[in-house]
């Protein structure tokens, strides 16, 4: 492979380096506050931070895991 070729490339590692952040970052939200990815008990409240949809997808990890999956090749 040429080095141009393999400048081209970088932007994948990169990718790969965001997905695992942040499998990472739900692993440590998880074990140390897990009421941020639980639902509310009771009823008439306003969901946490991390049940809204498009944060959910975002952040959590299964998103991270199956770019890091894609990304590498297996």
């Amino acid at each position: 492979m040429t080095v141009q070729q393999e400048r081209n490339l970088q932007w994948v590692e990169g990718l790969r380096g965001i997905a695992s952040t942040l499998v990472w970052i739900t692993h440590l939200t998880r074990a140390f506050d897990y009421d941020l990815y639980a639902p509310r008990s009771a009823e008439g409240l306003r969901p946490r931070l991390l049940q809204l949809p498009v944060l959910r997808i975002l952040i959590q990890g299964r998103l991270g895991v199956i770019v890091f999956i894609y990304v590498t090749g297996y």
